[in-house]
C-alpha cells in the first residue's frame, strides 16, 4: 500500500516465480537477490513469463490529464518466451491503459530481461528525471530499451548499459524534441544471432536508433560495440553505433566510442 508520500519496499526471494503480470503501486521499492546472471549456478530472483502480457506495468496517479509513477526496482531478472507473442519487461501503462510517466528519480538497477516478446523496456509518455542503470538486455524481440515521447519531456540516464541480439537496436528513441536530453555512458553492445526472434539472423546492428526526433540532445560518454555474427570462418562488421531514421535528427556529443572492426570481418562498411 504504498503512495506517494510514502515508500514501501517489496523483497522476492531468491527463486524461479512464473508471472502474468504485475502492477506496481507508486511510491513502491521492488528487490529481489541479484539480477546480473541467467545461469542456474547462482541464487538469484527470477521472473518468468507465464501469460500474453506484460511482466510489469505502474499503478500511476492522476494530476489533470497525466498518470505519474515514481520508485525502483532493481536485483531482478525476466525470462521471456517466444510461445506468447506480446509483453514487455517494463510497459510504462496504468491499469487503465493510460501512459505513465516517471519522475522524482525513479531507478531501474541490476536488471536482466532476456527474450521478451516484444521488448525490454517500453517508456510510453516521458520521464522527468528516470535512471536505468547497470541493466543488461538479451535477445528480446524488440529494443532493450524504446523511449517514446507522448505528452512530457524527457530526462533520461541509461549508465552501464549492456545488450546482445535484440531485434531493432539496444536503444530507440521516437519523436523526441529540443526539450528533450538523454545521457549514455558506458555502452556496451553486441550484434549476434538472435535465434529466439527474428528468424535467426543478425540483430541489434546498430546499438543506438533515433527515429524522427527533433533537436533533442543525445550525449555518449564511452561506447563499445562488436559484431559475433558468423560469416563462414569470419565475422559480419558490426553496423555504426548511431542509426538516424525519419525527418527530423537530433543534437548528438559523443566522446570515446570504439567500433571493434577486424580485419577478416566481412560485409560493407559501417
Amino acid at each position: 500500500a504504498a503512495t506517494p508520500t510514502s515508500i514501501k519496499s517489496v523483497f522476492i526471494p531468491s527463486g524461479i516465480y512464473k508471472v502474468g503480470k504485475l502492477a506496481l503501486p507508486v511510491g513502491s521499492r521492488v528487490y529481489g537477490e541479484g539480477g546480473k546472471s541467467v545461469t542456474t549456478a547462482y541464487s538469484n530472483t527470477r521472473l518468468v513469463q507465464n501469460a500474453d502480457d506484460d511482466m510489469f506495468t505502474f499503478k500511476a496517479f492522476q494530476n489533470g490529464s497525466l498518470w505519474y509513477w515514481f520508485g525502483e526496482v532493481s536485483d531482478i531478472q525476466i525470462i521471456g518466451s517466444n510461445a506468447y507473442t506480446n509483453g514487455y519487461g517494463f510497459h510504462t501503462k496504468d491499469t487503465l491503459g493510460n501512459n505513465v510517466n516517471f519522475q522524482d528519480q525513479t531507478l531501474f538497477e541490476n536488471i536482466t530481461i532476456r527474450a521478451m516478446p516484444l521488448g525490454g523496456m517500453h517508456f510510453t509518455s516521458g520521464a522527468f528525471p528516470a535512471t536505468v542503470r547497470n541493466c543488461e538486455f538479451l535477445w528480446n524481440g524488440g529494443p532493450g530499451i524504446t523511449l517514446t515521447r507522448i505528452a512530457v519531456y524527457n530526462g533520461v540516464n541509461l549508465d552501464s548499459i549492456s545488450g546482445d541480439g535484440n531485434v531493432g537496436g539496444l536503444i530507440k528513441m521516437v519523436n523526441w524534441n529540443v526539450t528533450d536530453n538523454v545521457l549514455i555512458t558506458n555502452l556496451k553492445s553486441e550484434m549476434r544471432v538472435n535465434n529466439t526472434y527474428g528468424g535467426g539472423a543478425a540483430q541489434q546492428q546498430n546499438p543506438i536508433v533515433v527515429n524522427n526526433c527533433k533537436d533533442c540532445a543525445i550525449t555518449i560518454v564511452g561506447a563499445n560495440h562488436i559484431s559475433s555474427v558468423p560469416d563462414g570462418a569470419f565475422f559480419e562488421k558490426p553496423g555504426s553505433l548511431v542509426q538516424l531514421t525519419g525527418p527530423n535528427y537530433p543534437q548528438i556529443t559523443w566522446n570515446g566510442v570504439i567500433i571493434r572492426v577486424r580485419a577478416t570481418d566481412t560485409g560493407s562498411d559501417p
